[in-house]
């Protein structure tokens, strides 16, 4: 198992060195890289910001599907959904996936993600939080917009950052909180992108 933990320690290795090659932002450039792990998270109901596109989502989910292990600790994903509408294909829609322990429910739980503005080919320092040994909690985020083609990723955006904080469940609800900023950049457009607020997600 130690072995699998390497590996995969590798992979994140590459994708976050992916990430900060094509970082649109970086130390020493001039501009101040955005925390929203640590920040504040904002008021209000949640709006999702594409590049300038914003939109109320009218889906929210939080869907349990797969799992991962490290040095025989299993673990659960879960994936928190935003969408324009209920369609698999939503023309606007953001998501994250997070890992928690095998069996237990991610109710009341904070999941983190740090900004990496490590240039490439620099090895990054960035410890961020792990839900096993070479297993970030939070696994992956995205946000696109189909009409325009645009898909901004974790594996492309290292500066990008975020903080949920799942609230607790009443039957086939849970309440939470996300904060998600992304910087703009070669492959996250030109204007800064988000996911603020307050949300009631649907269990599934």
């Amino acid at each position: 198992m130690k072995k699998t933990a390497i590996v995969l320690t590798f992979i994140i290795s590459i994708i976050g060195y992916a990430a900060n090659l094509h970082a649109g932002t970086a130390k020493g450039s001039g501009e101040t890289v955005v925390d929203c792990s640590k920040e504040p998270i904002p008021d209000g109901s949640v709006e999702v910001s594409i590049n300038g596109v914003a939109f109320k989502p009218t889906v929210v989910k939080l869907r349990k599907g797969g799992g991962l292990s490290s040095d025989g600790v299993k673990l659960d994903k879960f994936t928190l959904e935003f969408k324009n509408e209920d369609d698999m294909f939503a023309r606007l829609s953001a998501e994250v996936s997070f890992l928690v322990p095998k069996g237990k429910n991610p109710d009341g739980k904070t999941f983190r993600r740090l900004p990496d503005t490590t240039p490439f080919p620099k090895v990054s320092t960035v410890k961020q939080p792990a839900a096993a040994e070479g297993l970030p909690e939070v696994q992956t985020w995205e946000m696109q917009d189909r009409d325009s083609g645009l898909k901004i990723s974790s594996s492309f955006n290292g500066p990008g950052s975020l903080r949920i904080e799942l609230g607790k469940r009443t039957g086939k609800t849970i309440t939470g909180k996300i904060h998600i900023c992304v910087p703009p950049g070669p492959d996250a457009g030109d204007k800064m992108s988000s996911v603020s607020g307050a949300f009631q997600a649907v269990l599934e």
